[in-house]
């Protein structure tokens, strides 16, 4: 569910500039890039910190017919993502506007 709320966002702030036309590309494919470069580690380290279910191995295996996600949890995932799409795309905006202001030689940090 992680990974699929968290590749939300992304798919957003690269997909709106295109769609809307006259906006200025947000993420380009290197930055896309070294987004999956963050998230695939981190997605490995929130999976191996998750404790142990204790009868997880008391369980019967999953049918082979049954599906790895339900429709519940693909939902779920998607509305997380898309709730987290607005605060995102104000930050890049808030960032991309400040940094516009500034003349050309100075540091374009997003931090203040």
């Amino acid at each position: 569910m992680f990974i699929m709320s968290v590749h939300v966002p992304i798919i957003g702030l690269s997909g709106i500039p295109v769609i809307a036309g006259d906006w200025p590309l947000l993420l380009l494919p290197l930055h896309i890039v070294l987004l999956g470069f963050v998230i695939d580690p981190s997605c490995t380290l929130v999976f191996e910190a998750e404790r142990e279910d204790p009868i997880g191995m008391l369980r019967p295996p999953r049918s082979p017919n049954e599906r790895l996600f339900s429709a519940q949890t693909v939902l779920v995932a998607i509305a997380q993502g898309a709730h987290s799409l607005p605060h995102v795309f104000s930050f890049s905006g808030q960032t991309t506007r400040s940094s516009a202001m500034r003349p050309s030689g100075a540091s374009r940090s997003s931090v203040s």
